[in-house]
């Protein structure tokens, strides 16, 4: 029986390049992934074909589905920025789809995407099923997955400091 892990995150050299070139959250500095709530170190290996192609092998894990993370906080962009991010992963992804020899697959963000297996959201996107209920059509009608991640940190005025991390964080 093969060993399927349906939740890992890459980002593509094009995703990437846009996150560098931003200066305010989510963006990339030197090696730090910048969002709202902090800054946290990245390893740039974690996004080369061949070491994570490597990691697949040493963990016996024949396929990885990917996913662009909502906790970035791309869905909180005016449409404009988080479109062209999530274009940016979308054809960096398929490039690394293709070039992994069937070891990697991806969940599209917010829609189906021709290639895609199916469609990542976040998990406050299934607080108002009015507005998601096309995308849940769609799935249905396709046959396709709906991976529910969890979404970005929303600050909350009457919270203490750490409470959004670990409590609208789900799992």
């Amino acid at each position: 029986m093969p060993s399927i892990d349906v939740h890992q995150h890459f980002w593509p050299e094009p995703f990437v390049a846009l996150l560098r070139a931003r200066d305010e959250p989510p963006q990339i500095d030197r090696l730090e992934l910048v969002l709202r709530e902090g800054r946290f170190p990245i390893d740039p290996k974690g996004n080369d074909l061949e070491s994570r192609l490597a990691l697949l092998d040493r963990d016996e894990i024949d396929v990885a589905v990917l996913s662009l993370q909502p906790t970035l906080g791309t869905g909180d962009l005016p449409v404009d920025e988080r479109d062209a991010l999530e274009q940016a992963w979308i054809d960096g992804t398929r490039e690394l789809v293709a070039a992994s020899g069937g070891r990697f697959r991806a969940f599209a963000p917010r829609g189906i995407v021709a290639g895609f297996a199916g469609v990542s959201v976040a998990a406050s996107d299934l607080s108002d099923l009015d507005l998601i209920s096309p995308l849940l059509d769609e799935l249905q009608r396709s046959s396709a997955p709906l991976f529910v991640h969890p979404g970005a940190v929303r600050e909350s005025s009457n919270a203490a400091g750490w409470w959004t991390a670990v409590v609208d964080y789900t799992a």
